[in-house]
This record gives structure tokens, sequence and C-alpha cells, in this order.
């Protein structure tokens, strides 16, 4: 579930656009949005979470107090994120081959260390590099 989803949800909460989304995005997005208002509503969200009201109808309830208290999404919600650049770290066949050997490791295991975390894989390298 992407986060721009959720933060589009939580800002549609204090406007009249609440009303356009469908039950099924309230049920999906219940969890998270009562964990952002038990910031502020610790024991209301503790009772919705305790007596397991209908997601919907709580949601729904949210959205009311909401409008009615705020003029505008509150400091206290977070409706933003940063976008994750991917790294980019290009490492050469030769040394995959080469740390492959030297740690006793299939190369798709070292192909896939290179996908998964390629600043690690390429310091190891530079470390055997050096030790030659």
């Amino acid at each position: 579930m992407s986060n721009n989803k959720l933060y589009d949800f939580i800002k549609s909460m204090f406007s009249t656009k609440y009303e356009e989304n469908n039950d099924a995005s309230k049920k999906s997005f219940l969890f998270m949005s009562q964990r952002i208002m038990s910031i502020r509503f610790p024991i209301e969200a503790n009772a919705y979470n305790h007596y397991k009201i209908n997601g919907c109808s709580v949601s729904n309830l949210w959205n009311k107090v909401l409008m009615r208290s705020y003029k505008k999404i509150p400091g206290w919600i977070y409706t933003k994120s940063k976008e994750i650049k991917a790294e980019t770290c290009k490492i050469d066949n030769s040394d995959l081959v080469l740390y492959s050997t030297l740690s006793k490791t299939d190369i798709r295991d070292v192909k896939f260390l290179a996908e998964i975390d390629p600043a690690f894989l390429n310091g190891m390298i530079d470390k055997i590099k050096r030790s030659m």
C-alpha cells in the first residue's frame, strides 16, 4: 500500500472529499488512521479498538469530529513523506566473480546481494582489492 494513498485519505478526512471514499478504502486505512488519531485522542481510539466497532462507522465518526474541530490539517498529523531514492552503484561482473570465489558463494547469491545492498558489497570488494 502506498504512503501517498494513505496520506491522501488522511487529508480527505478534513474536507468534504471524504464522502468520495468508498467503504473498502475506509476499512483498509482504518488501522493507520486509528494510529494517527491516537496521537491526539488516545482514549477514544483505544475504545473504538476495544469494542470492535464497524470500521466504516469509526472512520465516519473521525471525519465528523475532525471537520468540527479543525479548519485545516493540524500540525500533529503528518501528511507528507520523502521519496526514497534507489542507490545506483555499478559493480563490475569480474568483481562479482572475484567476491564469489573468495567467499565461496554462488554467483547468483552475490548478484542478489548486489541488488539488495550494493554499498555493502562494494565496500567488501574494495577491502579485498586493497588486501591483494
